[in-house]
Formats: structure tokens, sequence, C-alpha cells
């Protein structure tokens, strides 16, 4: 019999013994079209071969291609999913853990916060005319170099605050257990004060 290729339109002789009585499904060895082939009809005429060209009939596992291209494609993006959840659930779960050390730190009194790594040790203060200068004695009493954080400077009288005063100081790096002094000038305080009291910032 002679089959067409809906595709490319080339044309087949295939033998009636290859379909069989039910048909199959055939391959076009040109433009690998896949097509349903109906089994020939029954005909008192003969049919006389048009191009002998090789005619490759469509297994089954080809026919089921499409579906395991799906299987595979599905499997991958559910792969994907299940890794990229289980990085986004470590990553919230890292940040809940640092949010927690945070507010945890935040909690501690102030004098702790710093405590811990540099004390101040001593704080002399003086007037000048324009100005205050405080000296003021710091310690390392960790085993790892350190260096003096920021300050938080509060100006009182009789208990109460009249200014307060954040005070960064020069990178000065403090050996474990080394004292240091460290000399500051406070400008525009009031002119009246009775005590001034330096700590850390948490």
């Amino acid at each position: 019999m002679i089959v067409k290729c809906n595709m490319c339109s080339i044309r087949y002789h295939l033998d009636d013994d290859v379909l069989g009585s039910k048909g199959g499904y055939v391959r076009c060895s040109s433009c690998k079209h896949v097509w349903y082939q109906n089994p020939p009809a029954l005909s008192p005429y003969t049919l006389v071969p048009v191009l002998e060209a090789p005619l490759m009939l469509a297994s089954h596992t080809t026919h089921n291609s499409p579906h395991l291209r799906f299987f595979w494609v599905g499997f991958t993006l559910l792969t994907s999913l299940c890794l990229g959840s289980t990085l986004f659930v470590l990553y919230q779960k890292n940040l809940v853990w640092s949010s927690l050390q945070s507010w945890s730190d935040l909690l501690k009194p102030k004098e702790f916060c710093q405590e811990e790594k540099i004390r101040i040790q001593n704080i002399v203060y003086r007037y000048t005319e324009n100005s205050v200068i405080c000296k003021l004695d710091f310690i390392n009493i960790t085993k790892e170099l350190r260096y003096i954080p920021t300050l938080f400077i509060n100006i009182q009288k009789e208990g109460k605050v009249l200014q307060k005063i954040k005070y960064f100081p020069p990178k000065t790096p403090l050996l474990p257990g080394e004292e240091k002094s460290l000399y500051m000038e406070l400008k525009d305080v009031p002119e009246s004060f009775s005590k001034i009291s330096v700590g850390f910032l948490p």
C-alpha cells in the first residue's frame, strides 16, 4: 500500500503485512513525523510503488515519550521546590536565632553590655574656658585585642540628666589586660552640673 506523510507529503510504499489487520503507528524517515496508519482496505486493484524508501515503525516507547518527558519535568520541578524550601527554612531559622540573640542583648542592663570586654576604671574632668576636659581610664579584661567602643555621656545635676552626648572615640586598641587613658573635650555643656557619667552603648 501507499502511505503519505501529513507533514512533508512524502509518500512511501509499505507492505500490507507490516501494519496487520489493526494498523499501527509509523514514522516518516524524512521529517520524523509520527502518525497512526489504518490498515489497507480490501481492494481488487494492485498498488504500484511510487517511492522506495525505508519507513520505520514507531515503537510503543516512542509514542509514550511525551508522557515520559512530562514525568521528568515534574520530578525536576518537585526536587527543586523541595530543595528551595529546605534552604529557605534553614535561612529563616538563622534569622530567628540572630533575632533572639539580638533581643537577649537588648534585654541586658546597659552596664553589662560591654563590661565583659572593656571596663572604665576612673573618670576625672576639669573645667576650661569654653569646654570640659574628661580623662577616662580603660582596661581590657578579656584575653583578646579590643577597641574602645562608642561612649554614651550623661551630664547630670542632682540626679537629673541635663544633656546626653554620644562620643565616638578614635580607634584605640587595647591588648589583653592593658590599661589606657583617653582624653576627650566636651563643648557646649551646661554651665553648672554636678556629675558626668560615662557608659557604653548597648
